[in-house]
């Protein structure tokens, strides 16, 4: 690539994407340069965790990552339905500093009492899915007892 003499090409530090975190947690390849041929990320693992120690800018996008303003309680993330909250490191430090700017305090308020609403209703909805699964195995196991006792007494 030719570049002008005074553009400076910065390392991934400055544009560190927090895919690395979640691909894994939905069941997507999660692969470095060191670990594969076709990999998804252009740096290795190692090299990974030195940028995450030293990162300067965070991208929540693409690569599998919901934003922190969505809604992280969306079981069809990217169409993979999985029972518990996808989790990644800056989630915290984003609504911090979405907090500290005084002119959209009030929308990002609004923001998060949306977003702890949409956690009410998928904990209860996993509640409800867990206690209906629960007893169709107590049903399932309680046929088997019934079958076994019927087995054993005509011996």
């Amino acid at each position: 690539m030719v570049t002008a003499p005074k553009i400076c090409l910065l390392d991934n530090s400055w544009n560190l994407m927090v895919g690395p975190f979640t691909r894994s947690q939905i069941g997507l390849d999660n692969s470095f340069k060191d670990k594969s041929l076709s990999p998804i990320w252009n740096y290795t693992q190692a090299e990974f965790f030195t940028l995450f120690k030293n990162a300067k800018i965070i991208q929540f996008c693409n690569y599998e990552c919901y934003k922190p303003w969505e809604n992280p309680y969306n079981l069809n993330f990217y169409g993979v339905k999985k029972d518990y909250l996808i989790t990644y490191p800056y989630y915290n430090t984003w609504w911090m500093l979405a907090f500290s700017l005084k002119e959209f305090r009030k929308d990002f308020q609004e923001i998060q009492i949306n977003n702890e609403k949409n956690a009410i209703s998928f904990y209860c909805k996993l509640i409800e899915e867990n206690t209906f699964k629960s007893k169709m195995y107590n049903n399932h196991i309680h046929k088997k007892k019934i079958r076994l006792y019927g087995l054993l007494r005509k011996f």
